[in-house]
Formats: structure tokens, C-alpha cells, sequence
């Protein structure tokens, strides 16, 4: 019975009882018996609720469109070889693993750790829901089974490979794969019991759930750290919108356990360890798309491909100087890669109008000439910061920078310098696109 449901039965039949003994007329006391009568038949027949559900909060998101690494601060890569990205008219810029054949274990596949969780996500969190797609190869050759990401805290080298969990140093959330295309646990947590060794962590089927593959599946998992020292925590997972794990009392911090969740933990690989876990084929692979990050369950919905829109695409600009006659600001809004804007000397401004009312912006690209490392600083029309890299020492194909959901009508660009031998010796800024992307996501 619902919680306010069966408080709201309680008070009346209390109130009930209360007024019965003050009943003298015989009309007053048979009400008094039917109200009594209809209070046990409102689990039948009625709903009761004080408030609206909580609409989940978008924490992060993110595809693999160009400058990707940088937006997921990925870094301790395994397998740096193995992927190709790729194009999905729904779900953007996704990234395709190929595994190697008769190679178990992380260098036969793709791997990396990013730290969006704790440098964009406003510091690390004690309970947090990633979601992303997943497809495999409308061929895949499941073997005994193989890894797929999911949050972790990394502290003295993380608790991967067969590490033991002890609630200081860390925890892994990961899914697997079984040997008949199951969706699995993995978790490494303190005091488990019945490790199926050698193969490490605490796997187990969920519930009603296999991967069918050549098909796109949405995956969501929570984590709830618990209290240091108590049982409360809690891991659920969520397959193509169906609750199919739901772990509670779970222990992931002893008393002495300080950590928070801090990183997605991105691997993927068949095993295991030894060949009887390695793909007899070549060509297998998997894709991975559209990855987000909440701070409550989307009740209502499942999150899908972020928007991947650019806001800035053919909108009102201006500048702060005069531009080189043949190089206008306005090319760096026109979504052509063979135009570009210059102008001499720093500082340069330039203020992009994003729409007549305002749009919530989580992902700013830069597209600089020759690769240059430009260093910039970016505010909302009204002054208030969005991210300032004005010591950035990157350049590339893309300057990319991500941040905190933020809401503004026009974004203000201010570069500052510029870095390393690439830039121009006469303090040319020289750039080719400027891209602004939302923060709002579609819905199934």
C-alpha cells in the first residue's frame, strides 16, 4: 500500500473511533460504520499523494564527437587502438570497440578512465545514475563473457583485477556480459562472499534481461554509497526501461571509508584472464553511445542522445575590432570548415546571440587555425562565468571545454592568448568554427 495512502487510512479510522463513543443518535452512529467500511476498501479504490515525483537533474552528458577527450577527461588508456568513432542519426558521434582475436583481458580491448564525475559534476557524489547505449555486433561471439563500464572510485590503483576491497579503498560498479549474451553484475565490494574466483568481482544475472544483438539497449545503474560503517547503500540497475537489480543493504565503505564516486570507469574487453575467455574470431565489437549522468532517477522517461544542435550555427555575431576584410567574424558561425576569422592582437571579443529567449549550454568548441593552443575565457551576456581556460596549453583539431548546465541568451568570448610554437608571430587570432551545444536532452 502506499505510504501516504496507508497514513491517510490510519488518521481516518482513528478519527473514526474517536468520534464513535460521542455518537448518541443512531443515523450519526451507522455513518460513523460505513465510513468505517469504506476506509478498509480504499486500497481498492483510491490514490493518494501529497506531491509531484522529482524531476531528475542532468548532471553531465556527453557523445564522441570530435574533442571528446578532452570533454571526458579521459586519461589511463588500455587498448588506445582498438576503437573507430562513428555516426548515429538519433544517437550522435558513438564509439566502436573491435576486440582482438584470441586476446583476453584489457589489451584486446578499449579502455580509459574519465574523471567528468568528479571535475564536472560539482565535485564527487555519494549517489549517482550513469546511463548510456550499448549495441554488439549482430554476429557477436559472446564466449564466457567480457567487461562494460560503470562507475568506480580509483584510490591507491582501484579495486579492478582481482584487487581486494577492504571499504577504504574504493569500490567498481561495473556490468559484464555472460557466455549467452546475459547482462550481468560486476561489483568488487568489501566482505563478499563466494568470490567466483578466478575471474574476481561479484557477478550474477539480473533479472529477465539479455542483450539481443544488432539492437540498441539503454542501460542505467545507481549507486548509493552507503554511510561509512553501515549497511544502507544501494545498486540498482535499469535494462531498455525495466528495474532488473535492486541491491539494498549494501556496503561499500567501512567506517573508515572517506571515498566518494569519482570516476567512470570505461572498459571493455572479453574476460577473464586466460584464452578459454578470448574471442576464437576476428572482427567482434561493440558500440557505446549517448552517456549521462543524474542526480535522481528519470521517473517519468528515459534519457536519450543529447542534442547535439549547435546553438551558435548562423547566429548573430560581433566582434570587439575590425576583422581582416576577407576573414569576418561571422565565419566562425557558419558552419564551413574552409572560412575563418582573424584579427590582430589579444584581446579579441566576440558575443554570439544563442536565441530570443534563453538555452541552457554545457559544451563550448573552438575550431582553431593551424591547431593553435588559444587560451580563452567565456561569460554569459550578464557577466556570470561559464569556464575560463585563459592558461590552457592545448590546442588541436578542437579546443573543447565542457561545464555545469548554464542558462543564457548570448555567450560573450574573450581570447586571451595563445600557446606554444603554432601561434602566429604577429599575435594573429585565426579561428576557423565556434561551437555552442545544449545541455537539454531528448526523451524516448
Amino acid at each position: 500500500m502506499n505510504n501516504n495512502l496507508r497514513r491517510f487510512k490510519s488518521v481516518l479510522i482513528s478519527q473514526i473511533a474517536f468520534l464513535a463513543p460521542e455518537t448518541s443518535n443512531k443515523f450519526n452512529q451507522r455513518l460513523v460504520k460505513i465510513a468505517a467500511e469504506i476506509a478498509l476498501l480504499l486500497p481498492l479504490t483510491m490514490t493518494f499523494s501529497h506531491s509531484q515525483p522529482a524531476q531528475a537533474k542532468l548532471l553531465w552528458q556527453d557523445d564522441f564527437s570530435p574533442g571528446w577527450q578532452q570533454r571526458w577527461q579521459a586519461k589511463n588508456y588500455r587498448g588506445k587502438d582498438n576503437f573507430q568513432i562513428r555516426s548515429d542519426k538519433q544517437l550522435g558521434d558513438y564509439v566502436r570497440v573491435t576486440f582482438d582475436k584470441e586476446v583476453a583481458g584489457t589489451s584486446g580491448g578499449f579502455g580509459f578512465d574519465s574523471d567528468v564525475v568528479k571535475r564536472l559534476v560539482d565535485g564527487s557524489r555519494e549517489n549517482l545514475y550513469l546511463s548510456y547505449y550499448v549495441r554488439f555486433k549482430p554476429s557477436f561471439e559472446w564466449r564466457l563473457g567480457g567487461k562494460l563500464p560503470g562507475l568506480m572510485t580509483r584510490l591507491y590503483g582501484g579495486v579492478t583485477g582481482c584487487a581486494d576491497p577492504n571499504g577504504k579503498n574504493g569500490f567498481s560498479s561495473r556490468y559484464m556480459w555472460s557466455m549467452r549474451g546475459e547482462l550481468q553484475t560486476y561489483l568488487y565490494l568489501p566482505n563478499q562472499k563466494n568470490y567466483p574466483k578466478p575471474d574476481c568481482g561479484y557477478r550474477k544475472k539480473v533479472d529477465g534481461f539479455k542483450f539481443t544483438p544488432g539492437k540498441w539497449h539503454h542501460v542505467i545503474q545507481q549507486v548509493k554509497l552507503n554511510t561509512p560503517g553501515k549497511a544502507n547503500g544501494r545498486y540498482r540497475i535499469w535494462a531498455d526501461g525495466k528495474l532488473v537489480t535492486d541491491y539494498q543493504k549494501v556496503t561499500y565503505r567501512s567506517q573508515e571509508g572517506k571515498f566518494k564516486i569519482d570516476l567512470i570507469n570505461f572498459a571493455t574487453y572479453f574476460g577473464g584472464r586466460n584464452k578459454k575467455w578470448a574471442p576464437t574470431k576476428a572482427g567482434n565489437y561493440v558500440d557505446f553511445a549517448a552517456f549521462s549522468i543524474h542526480d535522481t532517477f528519470p521517473e517519468r522517461s528515459l534519457p536519450s542522445a543529447r542534442q547535439s544542435r549547435n546553438l551558435a550555427l548562423n547566429q548573430p555575431i560581433t566582434g570587439s575590432v575590425q576583422s581582416q576584410k576577407d576573414h569576418p567574424v561571422s565565419n566562425v558561425v557558419d558552419g564551413k570548415s574552409d572560412t575563418r576569422w582573424s584579427a590582430q592582437s589579444y584581446p579579441q571579443k566576440l558575443e554570439i546571440k544563442l536565441g530570443e529567449s534563453s538555452q541552457e549550454i554545457d559544451r563550448l568548441d573552438i575550431v582553431p587555425l593551424k591547431g593553435r593552443a588559444y587560451q580563452f575565457k567565456a561569460v554569459t551576456g550578464d557577466g556570470r562565468l561559464i569556464v575560463d581556460r585563459t592558461n590552457n596549453t592545448e590546442g588541436g583539431e578542437v579546443i573543447s571545454a565542457s561545464f555545469k548546465p548554464i542558462k543564457t541568451k548570448n555567450i560573450k568570448l574573450i581570447i586571451t592568448g595563445c600557446y606554444g610554437n603554432s601561434c602566429s608571430e604577429k599575435d594573429w587570432v585565426s579561428i576557423q568554427e565556434i561551437k555552442v551545444f545544449g545541455a537539454k536532452l531528448n526523451y524516448d
